[in-house]
C-alpha cells in the first residue's frame, strides 16, 4: 500500500437539526403565538393565530434586541394570503407586521391553529445565544400586538371584541424559541472511495504516536494485522503526489490519514494512540 499522510484541522460540519414547531402552541386556547426557529444561517419567525372567530387581521409588533429583519422575507399563510401586509422596520429595535383583509368576505373562523405569516431575521452577533429576551411582543398601550376580528368576533377564552391585544391579554400572546443545535461531528471515522481509505480523528496533542491498525484478514493467506502511523510534529513527509515535502510543527491532535492503492475487499480497522487501541473506534469499510 502507498501511505499518504496529512495533518489537518478537522472542521466540524454544522448541520441544522430538523425541528418542527409545535402544531399546538402554548396558548392553544386562543390568541397569537410566535415561534423562533434558529438555523445555522438565520432565524425563522412563524406567527400563529389560534381559535379566532371572525378573524380579519393581526398586528405583530416585535421588540427585538440584536436581531435584524431580512428584507423581502415575509410570507403570508394561506388563510391570510388574500389580505394586505404592511412591513415596518423603520424604528430601531422594532419589527412591525400589520395584516388587513382587503375584502370582508375573507374574514374567517378558525377552530384550531393556523400559520398567519413567516419572516426571517439574522443575529447582529452570530455567536450570541438566542433567547426569548431577544424578541418580545409589544405590550404598551400605544404599540401592541393584536388579533383583529369583525364586530362580535371572539378569541377562545376571551369575551367578544374587535381587538385582542398583548397589552390587555398578555397570556394570549406568547413567544417560543427553538435554538439551533449543531449535530456533533464524530470523534473518529473512516470511509472508502475506490481504492482509497480516508480516516480521521483527534488524539491528545501530547501523544507520542497515533494511527490506524487493520485486523488480520483470515481469508487471505499470510495476512496479518498492519499498523499505519500518522505524521507527528517535526516529521517530514511527502504530499499526495510525492513531489513536495512538509515539516509539521504545532498541532492540536486533529488528523487525517489517507491510504491509497488499497486492494479490494472488506477492511476492518481500529484507531490507536501511543500504540494502544482506542475503545469504540472500530470501523469496517468496503474497498471496491
Amino acid at each position: 500500500m502507498k501511505k499518504v499522510f496529512s495533518l489537518l484541522l478537522v472542521v466540524a460540519m454544522l448541520v441544522s437539526m430538523s425541528v418542527v414547531a409545535s402544531a399546538a402552541p402554548a396558548n392553544a386556547a386562543g390568541g397569537m403565538h410566535t415561534v423562533l426557529t434558529e438555523s445555522e444561517t438565520d432565524i425563522t419567525v412563524d406567527i400563529y393565530v389560534s381559535n379566532v372567530v371572525g378573524c380579519s387581521g393581526f398586528t405583530s409588533l416585535a421588540l427585538v434586541d440584536g436581531l435584524t429583519y431580512v428584507d423581502g422575507s415575509a410570507v403570508l399563510g394561506d388563510l391570510f394570503a388574500a389580505g394586505k401586509l404592511t412591513v415596518t422596520t423603520s424604528k430601531a429595535g422594532q419589527i412591525k407586521m400589520t395584516h388587513t383583509h382587503t375584502d370582508l368576505a375573507n374574514v374567517f373562523d378558525n377552530a384550531g391553529t393556523v400559520l398567519a405569516m413567516s419572516y426571517k431575521v439574522t443575529k447582529d452577533d452570530p455567536t450570541a445565544t438566542l433567547t426569548e429576551d431577544n424578541f418580545k411582543m409589544g405590550t404598551t398601550a400605544l404599540t401592541v400586538s393584536k388579533v383583529v376580528t369583525k364586530t362580535g368576533g371572539t378569541v377562545a377564552g376571551i369575551a367578544a371584541g374587535n381587538n385582542f391585544t398583548s397589552a390587555k391579554q398578555p397570556a394570549y400572546f406568547t413567544v417560543e424559541v427553538i435554538p439551533f443545535v449543531p449535530e456533533e461531528e464524530p470523534d473518529f471515522g473512516a470511509s472508502a472511495e475506490g481504492t482509497t481509505i480516508t480516516c480521521f480523528g483527534k488524539v491528545a496533542a501530547t501523544a507520542t504516536n497515533y494511527g490506524v491498525v487493520f485486523t488480520k484478514e483470515s481469508t487471505v493467506e499470510g495476512a496479518r494485522a498492519q499498523k499505519y502511523y500518522g505524521a507527528m510534529p517535526g516529521d517530514t513527509v511527502k504530499d499526495y503526489n510525492g513531489s513536495t515535502t512538509f515539516t509539521f510543527g504545532d498541532w492540536d491532535g486533529s488528523f487525517e490519514i489517507i491510504l491509497e492503492g488499497v486492494h479490494a475487499g472488506e477492511k476492518e480497522l481500529d484507531f490507536f494512540v501511543d500504540d494502544t487501541v482506542i475503545a469504540d473506534t472500530n470501523f469496517t469499510v468496503n474497498v471496491q
